[in-house]
């Protein structure tokens, strides 16, 4: 399983289409107050976003974000 797309949607959420046919939406607005995101300030930046390699978000050189963290683990894992 792996994303084949992903869509940035209002409020900092993440649509995810998988290999598997299924969605997902991923709320990144709790991660914008850590260190990790904190380059991430508008909408626009928000939606800079480049789908890498089918499992990770890439904004800038410190703002990623990988599939298992959108995901869960155990989702990965069982769906792998």
């Amino acid at each position: 399983m792996q994303i084949d797309r992903v869509c940035f949607l209002r409020d900092y959420m993440i649509k995810l289409e998988l290999s598997t046919n299924q969605l997902a939406v991923f709320d990144l607005k709790p991660l914008l107050k850590t260190a990790r995101f904190k380059h991430i300030v508008s909408q626009e930046f928000f939606e800079s976003g480049k789908l890498l390699d089918h499992c990770c978000i890439y904004w800038d050189d410190v703002t990623e974000i990988q599939d298992y963290e959108m995901l869960g683990e155990e989702f990965i894992k069982k769906n792998f």
